[in-house]
């Protein structure tokens, strides 16, 4: 049976990516051009599959904005809360334009200025492992609920909206003076501390005071010292970022339940 040329280029192309050829750097159409100009491009070496900083460890910075905790099962152990979760890195591979980020249109070096979401397709991105994770969602309006912002100092920015539920172990012999303890914690999943650290930007809990979990008073802490590393063996230690979540149950309610006559 005969094959046509264009079914034989197809077939080659994948034999070559099969053995593993070396691919072309990997970006989508934003790459710069002298004949283009462009508010924002991407070197023509740039790679996704590349670190920005390849000789000092590379910083991300997560942020933690709780809007509420939604629910607490003493089942499955399982909390769930909604969350406006951002990272931050620096891009120094980044071009931008002057047109766009120079002084005229922004007041200082940290300004962040919001760009097309789809461009975080065309860019390195942690690979950011959530610990004892559950469920992530992403919620959805008309489209979801994102951002990717870029200030002057090639600094991305990106956040959004999320309701997450993670395990955490919990102890009931005090039952109901019982008070739990979780931790939440955000690392990479391959690259030890001297390749990438992580740090929280901000950390906060907006509905404090109207929470609807009635039967525990919640406090958000940062991570203890030693809860910000993780010693993974032959594979290195690996850096943390994250908080502590304090569970004090209101125990009055139980107590005249359970024990007054």
């Amino acid at each position: 049976m005969l094959v046509s040329c264009s079914h034989f280029l197809t077939l080659l192309l994948l034999l070559l990516q099969v053995l593993g050829v070396p691919c072309e750097p990997v970006h989508q159409g934003i790459d710069c051009n002298e004949d283009r100009p462009a508010t924002l491009c991407l070197t023509k070496d740039y790679s996704t599959f590349d670190l920005p900083f390849r000789s000092k460890p590379n910083l991300i910075k997560i942020g933690f904005e709780i809007s509420d905790v939604l629910s607490i099962n003493d089942k499955d152990y399982s909390i769930t809360f909604g969350l406006y979760f951002s990272v931050e890195w620096m891009e120094p591979r980044l071009n931008l334009s002057k047109e766009l980020w120079g002084e005229e249109n922004v007041a200082g070096e940290d300004d962040l200025v919001p760009v097309n979401l789809e461009l975080i397709k065309s860019l390195w991105i942690p690979n950011i492992f959530i610990y004892n994770l559950k469920t992530f969602k992403t919620i959805d309006v008309l489209s979801k609920l994102a951002g990717l912002w870029i200030d002057s100092k090639k600094r991305i920015y990106y956040s959004q909206a999320t309701h997450i539920t993670f395990i955490c172990p919990m102890l009931f012999d005090s039952f109901p003076l019982d008070t739990q303890i979780c931790k939440f914690q955000v690392g990479s999943y391959s690259y030890d501390k001297s390749r990438m650290m992580f740090d929280v930007s901000t950390l906060g809990y907006i509905q404090k005071t109207q929470s609807i979990i009635l039967d525990y008073d919640i406090t958000i802490r940062n991570l203890k010292k030693k809860d910000q590393v993780f010693d993974a063996g032959a594979l290195g230690n690996f850096s943390l970022a994250g908080f502590e979540m304090t569970l004090k149950r209101h125990f009055l309610s139980y107590i005249i339940t359970y024990y007054l006559p």
